[in-house]
């Protein structure tokens, strides 16, 4: 008893798929790497427009005020959207975090929540359209990207006291020894 030719092409073929499936893989890693990196090459060329504050924020009335002007300037929104999805990410979450970095300082996020219980609104800002957008030149994919994007603002703000904190004890280590 031999082994019948339909079961070496069996054989070959399912060999043959599993080599094409990991070219496939392997090239489509590629591609997005590609695709992120020529999307970070035009981002370098934008010209920010005068009315960009310095970040990240580090007062309320700063924040007021960018939140104020991003409703107001079109050209600012959209060169905000751009200067944000620059920041870079491998994942939504860790992108959406890196962005929040960026774009306020700790003592400012301690003033907010999502909803504006006991504090701030954070939800319905234009800051948080922007963020939004952001996310998406990166991520274009997944509707559940806005989800993740905006539990990912609830957490970095809801740590933004634990933050300060850690940093406090960090500092007064390192003064100590």
């Amino acid at each position: 008893m031999g082994i019948s030719a339909d079961h070496i092409r069996k054989c070959l073929f399912s060999g043959f798929k599993k080599t094409v499936l990991e070219y496939l893989a392997h090239h489509s890693l590629i591609l997005n790497e590609l695709l992120r990196t020529s999307r970070r090459v035009h981002q370098d060329v934008l010209v920010a427009p005068e009315d960009v504050p310095k970040f990240p924020i580090q007062t309320l009335e700063e924040f007021q005020h960018f939140n104020n002007r991003l409703e107001l300037n079109p050209v600012l929104n959209d060169y905000m959207i751009s200067r944000l999805a620059a920041v870079g990410g491998s994942g939504v979450e860790s992108l959406t975090r890196r962005i929040m970095k960026f774009l306020l300082s700790n003592e400012v996020a301690t003033l907010y929540n999502w909803k504006g219980r006991d504090k701030l609104s954070f939800e319905q800002t234009p800051v948080m359209s922007v963020i939004y957008e952001a996310a998406k030149v990166n991520f274009p994919r997944g509707e559940k990207n806005d989800l993740v994007v905006a539990n990912s603002v609830k957490l970095w703000l809801k740590f933004a006291k634990t933050r300060i904190t850690n940093s406090h004890k960090k500092l007064i280590k390192m003064v100590s020894t």
